[in-house]
């Protein structure tokens, strides 16, 4: 009979949508809060697959921004759900299939990545806006050059 109280009262909290109301009103079934609330599989959000737009803003983002997930969900558009989580795991999930060719990095590459880095800080995006560098060096690559080489 208690797993009968049980159902019924989730039934009557689920048309009342009060769970106080109804554990006043049951005084004989030793009821929880926790007994009450819907499974986490049911109340879990569907993930929406990303867009190739969506694709090609996050690609173009990490190019300018770096791996400043919150700002490039602000700066290009991207469906209402996604969080900063997410477009981070997406890039990940994309960098370990794509590789870009490891080309040399030469000396007036380094001359160009000091002079920016004087310049402009640690903003990678706009060094690499400013300094011609080989066509596919990415703001990370520049980063990291700096990190084990920079003065």
């Amino acid at each position: 009979w208690y797993q009968r109280r049980v159902r019924e009262a989730v039934v009557s909290t689920q048309s009342t949508g009060n769970i106080h109301q109804l554990i006043s009103s049951k005084k004989d079934v030793a009821v929880t809060p926790f007994a009450l609330q819907p499974s986490p599989a049911s109340t879990a959000a569907v993930r929406e697959p990303f867009s190739e737009q969506e694709l090609a803003n996050l690609c173009k983002g990490v190019q300018f921004y770096g791996r400043c997930w919150s700002l490039i969900l602000v700066k290009f558009e991207f469906h209402p759900s996604r969080t900063p989580g997410e477009l981070r795991q997406k890039y990940l999930q994309i960098k370990r299939h794509v590789r870009p060719p490891n080309h040399p990095w030469t000396e007036t590459e380094m001359r160009r990545l000091r002079r920016g880095v004087e310049t402009f800080g640690a903003n990678w995006g706009k060094i690499l806006e400013s300094f011609t560098f080989h066509k596919t060096r990415t703001v990370e690559q520049l980063c990291d050059k700096w990190l084990v080489c920079g003065d």
